[in-house]
């Protein structure tokens, strides 16, 4: 063979060597050993620790569990949350009127009928109240009676509509879970206006049950709040979770013990140069035994964590704390035995497709044992690629620069057979 017919051919071998699929382990910029895992086909769980969060660029999409040796280790994501139902208990209204008295208010009464399947009374402990109008604060209270002629109060709540700052709405009283056939709810005038029209749009009385989650701390640090922060309509108070994308399920807010009723805005960012996200709209009150503290979030995956009160017309409010919590996230997997490495940070790997989760679901996760990560690592694996993290992107050129080298020598070749 002539060298002229040589070069190119060598500068192919070449550009094949550049396009050959890199180990799979080359693409992570982190890696976190797994104390245990060694028998094959046993399932395991890994609770993720925050330095994982904070090293996934889109968790758990860039992450792996791989063997020592190489070789993938089937894995899904298990979040243990809790369980709740809402049973409607059938009633009937006996009787609505106004009771004009010093402490004016609106009473109804209604029954709760027997269980005709099994002729036992009925459990219930809520009422849902609708009642007209916007911007109040309606204070219920619930009694319970056997016949009617002895009240016990079961429970005190609130009706709750802000739309000034925040839209925030509450109409739902909780109480013990109770037996009684009767009920009478007194619906007292807007704490704005006593004069104001009394009335009951209707009342849907429940019974719900809940099976509480797993839940652990996440550790929040008050920051200082930038003068662009600021807000004259309130108060506001920014945390530190020390980790990007960390989720956060749930916020317990107090502000000491005297009475008080606040809107509040909530936003996240993963950055202190980036732009607060909103994130939710609630409502926090202490209003006589009456206590509302914990807010429920959903979609919560930041690092900095941004609280909004708005104080209108009352004093800020004193002793503002602000506690977070999260449902763990469990990494379930299926050992490949050898013992096993966790490899997350990546810029183009595609999201994991196990069947893992339909061939061993629920049950058999809740009783796997748990794992250990060990300390977070440097990849090793990635600086062994040579470029590292920009390696694919290098190699794509370096194979497109010989692509033109090859085409280039192949038409000078052409041009001089030509020429003979």
């Amino acid at each position: 063979m002539k060298t002229s017919q040589t070069i190119p051919l060598l500068l192919l071998m070449t550009a094949a060597g550049y396009s050959a699929e890199p180990d799979l382990r080359t693409k992570f910029a982190w890696r976190q050993a797994i104390a245990g895992g060694e028998e094959t086909g046993v399932l395991y769980r890994i609770r993720t620790p925050r330095e994982v969060f904070d090293g996934c660029r889109c968790f758990p999409a860039d992450l792996r569990i791989m063997g020592v040796e190489g070789g993938q280790w089937p894995f899904y994501v298990f979040t243990p949350a809790g369980e709740s139902t809402t049973e409607t208990v059938p009633t009937k209204t006996i009787n609505t009127s106004t009771v004009e008295q010093k402490d004016r208010y609106l009473r109804q009464d209604v029954v709760i009928p027997v269980d005709a399947e099994n002729r036992k009374r009925r459990e219930h402990n809520q009422v849902i109240v609708r009642t007209p109008g916007s911007d109040f604060v309606r204070r219920v209270e619930v009694f319970g009676s056997e016949n009617q002629a002895d009240w016990g109060l079961l429970g005190v709540g609130y009706l709750v509509d802000h739309s000034r700052d925040v839209q925030v709405c509450n109409k739902t009283i909780h109480y013990p879970v109770s037996t009684f056939p009767f009920l009478q709810l007194r619906v007292h005038p807007n704490a704005q206006n006593a004069t104001e029209p009394l009335a009951i749009e209707g009342i849907v009385v429940a019974n719900s049950s809940e099976k509480p989650g797993e839940f652990e701390d996440v550790p929040l640090q008050k920051v200082d709040v930038s003068t662009k922060d600021l807000n004259e309509r309130g108060q506001v108070a920014v945390f530190d979770a020390k980790a990007k994308n960390r989720p956060i399920d749930r916020l317990v807010v107090k502000a000491g013990d005297r009475e008080y009723a606040r809107s509040l805005r909530i936003y996240g960012r993963n950055e202190e140069t980036n732009t607060w996200l909103w994130v939710a709209d609630a409502e926090i009150h202490r209003l006589g035994e009456n206590v509302q503290d914990t807010l429920a979030l959903k979609g919560f995956a930041f690092r900095f964590l941004k609280v909004e009160l708005f104080n209108d017309d009352d004093q800020p409010l004193d002793d503002l704390s602000v506690e977070a919590l999260a449902m763990p996230r469990y990494l379930v997997t299926e050992s490949q035995g050898g013992g096993g490495v966790l490899f997350y940070g990546a810029l183009d790997v595609d999201s994991p497709r196990f069947d893992l989760h339909r061939r061993r679901g629920v049950k058999e996760a809740v009783a796997a044992p748990i794992l250990r990560l060990r300390d977070r690592a440097d990849n090793p694996f990635q600086k062994a690629s040579g470029f590292g993290k920009y390696g694919p992107w290098l190699a794509a050129v370096a194979v497109g620069l010989v692509s033109l080298v090859v085409i280039w020598i192949i038409v000078n070749m052409l041009k001089r057979q030509d020429l003979k």
